[in-house]
């Protein structure tokens, strides 16, 4: 299960601060997802990361997906 923690975890490990994202509407995206799609397709860290990233603050440029690409 993903989780603000792991949300919050990812942003810090790559360098970047967690005001700069909406983990909520993150984690209520992933939580629609889920219900809609059952447990047969639980989105994955690397979708949650990717819009986790659509969140920020920092202009359309992705930053925490290439991060994650790269760990």
């Amino acid at each position: 299960m993903i989780t603000a923690q792991i949300l919050t975890d990812i942003i810090t490990a790559a360098g970047l601060s967690p005001r700069h994202f909406d983990i909520k509407a993150t984690l209520a995206a992933i939580t629609a997802h889920n219900e809609d799609e059952g447990t047969e397709a639980q989105v994955d860290i690397e979708t949650a990361t990717e819009w986790l990233d659509e969140t920020g603050t920092q202009g359309t440029g992705y930053q925490l997906c290439p991060w994650l690409a790269a760990a």
